[in-house]
């Protein structure tokens, strides 16, 4: 008996191609004939990936700055959530599945347009979590009503994108919730490393929080200086060496360094850039605490937070807030307050300093969590399962 080839999947990512999303795709490598696509001017570093990659043409490729926001402004104000690939269409020809992400994107868009032309199936992963955010344009709700015509099926990565899809009309047997996984044997618990103890300086006595992600004002950073500052005054934490360790960067990094400097926290607070993805592991396990104190906005509530199952995979007490999808990640496995609340932030972080016992407690039910929920072999099933289904 002959056995048919295995199925071609592009996985169409524009200029967000990363490795936390694609350390999933990893276990189908053998079963799928994987390639992913995305733009020359990618925003990740993709050091280590070791699927094909098929690069295209987009405005985030121009070397000018200027000329670069001219492009990102000018087609923001035509199709309000751009990211073309040019000569994309042409590219996916052959291929039996297209998953792209996210219905706004215009290069799903494009997938919709080598469906049509090529006969694929689309698959689209939906992160976004906010009722009808896109489509105030006539050119983006046109091309976006195109786009939920056409798709065969809907990856929502958690309920509440689920929910805005089938606000938009998208009938639930299109829908499949399926989240984004982690490699538990990568992210797994370690010793503290000596090196980064080391770079960081942080010594054995510390109690270290660890935040990762971009540095900006909807991730609650603000609220954590000011947990920070109401610790520094804490009696009951004098003998406590605390340390916070921020990594990441972002256009609110100089207001905070000067929060902090205001604050009179500039030898308990270190702002470290951003740190190959293969590192990142080490980063988590030198944390005692791990904290995401997002906040919501009009515009922003977090989609999903990949920063807290690799922190709860390495089994950390996380704390976060009740903002967008983070309750659906996190559930009982750590402490939730609420956003713009530095009182309750600070309380949550002083009660897992004091009680190493808790931190322990959850750590263990976290990692737990993620072996059961969000662990990429278990994911990877269930979107081969997905793609079987078409």
């Amino acid at each position: 008996m002959i056995s048919s080839p295995p199925k071609k999947v592009a996985l169409v990512r524009g200029a967000n191609l990363n490795l936390f999303e694609m350390q999933t795709y990893q276990h189908l490598k053998e079963e799928l004939s994987l390639t992913a696509f995305c733009n020359l001017g990618n925003n990740f570093d993709l050091k280590g990936f070791d699927l094909p990659i098929v690069k295209s043409w987009g405005f985030e490729s121009v070397a000018s700055k200027t000329i670069k926001r001219f492009l990102n402004s000018f087609l923001t104000l035509i199709l309000e959530t751009p990211q073309p690939m040019w000569g994309v269409v042409r590219s996916l020809k052959g291929y039996d599945i297209i998953h792209s992400a996210d219905i706004h994107y215009y290069y799903t868009y494009q997938a919709v347009k080598a469906k049509k032309k090529y006969g694929s199936k689309l698959v689209v992963t939906q992160w976004e979590n906010i009722p009808f955010k896109f489509g105030k344009t006539f050119f983006s709700k046109k091309r976006i009503e195109e786009v939920v015509k056409n798709i065969d099926l809907f990856l929502p990565v958690t309920s509440r994108a689920k929910e805005v899809l089938i606000l938009m009309g998208v009938p639930e047997e299109k829908i499949r919730v399926i989240p984004p996984g982690i490699d538990s044997r990568i992210f797994t618990p370690e010793l503290k490393d000596k090196n980064l103890k080391k770079k960081f300086d942080i010594s054995d006595n510390h109690i270290t929080i660890l935040y990762i992600g971009n540095l900006l004002r909807s991730k609650g950073l603000f609220e954590l200086i000011y947990a920070a500052s109401r610790m520094k005054k804490d009696k009951e934490l004098d003998s406590k060496n605390i340390k916070f360790l921020l990594i990441g960067a972002g256009k609110d990094k100089n207001k905070l360094e000067k929060l902090i400097s205001q604050m009179s926290l500039t030898d308990q607070f270190l702002l470290h850039p951003y740190m190959p993805y293969q590192d990142i592991p080490r980063i988590h396990n030198l944390a005692d605490i791990f904290v995401l104190p997002s906040v919501p906005s009009e515009q922003i509530r977090e989609q999903f937070g990949m920063v807290l199952i690799e922190s709860m995979s390495c089994a950390k007490a996380v704390v976060s807030t009740l903002c967008g999808s983070i309750p659906e990640v996190i559930g009982d496995a750590g402490l939730l307050v609420q956003p713009f609340d530095h009182l309750s932030l600070y309380l949550a972080i002083k009660n897992l300093i004091l009680n190493q016992k808790l931190r322990q407690e959850l750590g263990i039910k976290a990692r737990e969590r993620v072996l059961k929920y969000f662990d990429a072999e278990i994911i990877a099933r269930r979107i081969k399962e997905a793609y079987d289904s078409l």
